[in-house]
């Protein structure tokens, strides 16, 4: 498993301009812009998938192949991408988290350490819900026709939620936030609606990724080189 590891970051460390642009974009994004949180938070997700493409130098070149000739076989294999891209996330989620705070505190626009990892934690949570269905997919179709994929059902996805968020918010005036709190027995306080939300989405997180591993286990048994 340390093995795999190293493997990977040897991996990322060879594409060094992209990783240096995502730091950048990280640092001066957040500063120069009024919707720093959103555009800090966008390097999770660069990161997140960016991390995906070792799948693919893997299979070049029958790669794969000989690492499984190692002492590592194809359920190690599985585990150490999501262990890999978790990892991932967790740097690259404190790594926003501190830019985004440091920029709060530059330009004093109040914007507290708490709300912060709030957009960052819900942020975190939806992503890891799309690495989950991504992984798989990667697996089974490879790196390019995984990544049209991925890029086809989150637009699909994104595309859902935000017609349904701007009908109901702007064309049927409702406050989702105090109507969610009205549905759950009468919750008026936003920091605990939020809560219940986040709660929400780690629950979807663990079931989408508990299925995602199996899923990826069963694609790595059956694949033929």
């Amino acid at each position: 498993m340390k093995g795999l590891l190293i493997k990977d970051y040897r991996i990322l460390t060879k594409q060094k301009i992209i990783l240096i642009l995502i730091v950048i974009m990280g640092v001066l994004l957040p500063f120069g812009s009024d919707d720093g949180s959103f555009l800090t938070n966008y390097a999770i997700l660069v990161l997140s998938l960016f991390s995906l493409s070792t799948i693919s130098y893997d299979e070049m070149n029958g790669g794969l192949l000989f690492l499984l000739s190692l002492p590592a076989d194809r359920k190690m294999y599985v585990k150490e991408k999501y262990i890999f891209t978790g990892l991932n996330m967790v740097i690259s989620s404190l790594f926003s988290l501190g830019t985004g705070y440091a920029a709060a505190l530059t330009k004093q626009t109040g914007e507290g350490i708490d709300s912060l990892a709030l957009g960052v934690t819900g942020t975190v949570l939806v992503i890891g819900i799309m690495i989950s269905v991504a992984i798989p997919l990667t697996l089974k179709f490879g790196a390019e026709k995984g990544r049209m994929l991925i890029a086809i059902a989150t637009m699909g996805v994104g595309a859902v939620i935000i017609i349904a968020y701007k009908t109901l918010t702007d064309v049927f005036h409702i406050d989702l936030v105090g109507g969610l709190g009205k549905l759950l027995g009468g919750i008026e306080s936003e920091a605990a609606v939020n809560g219940i939300l986040i709660g929400g989405l780690l629950l979807i997180l663990l079931l989408v990724l508990f299925c995602s591993y199996l899923i990826s286990n069963r694609i790595m048994r059956k694949k033929e080189f």
